[in-house]
């Protein structure tokens, strides 16, 4: 998963590398957050498929987020948040003209 941008938070998320410890990873984080005074927005472990872990980090501010993006995932880029809010109105982009988008989001193209 890219790190993701929205209006007011950015999400960074860390896989866990099979053989190596949850613990340590998680360990090494929240230490190196403290010393740089970052406080996160959220930070939540999530269960991916085949029972990977990941951390997602949400941060209110990009130049966190890519201080830390830099420290634990440096091999990903940062790319547009994802909300139903952004999705509708991304498909209703990419829709051909009247086609229903659903009543969930109240749009249509």
């Amino acid at each position: 998963m890219q790190p993701t941008i929205s209006a007011d938070l950015v999400c960074v998320r860390v896989e866990h590398l099979r053989g190596s410890s949850v613990a340590s990873l998680m360990s090494d984080m929240r230490t190196w957050l403290d010393h740089k005074g970052i406080q996160p927005k959220e930070f939540k472990a999530i269960t991916l498929p085949f029972g990977s872990v990941a951390f997602d980090v949400e941060f209110h501010h990009a130049d966190q987020a890519t201080l830390f993006r830099a420290a634990f995932a440096p091999n990903i880029e940062l790319a547009r948040a994802s909300s139903p809010e952004s999705d509708a109105r991304d498909i209703a982009d990419r829709s051909p003209p009247g086609f229903p988008v659903g009543p969930l989001y109240g749009m249509s193209k």
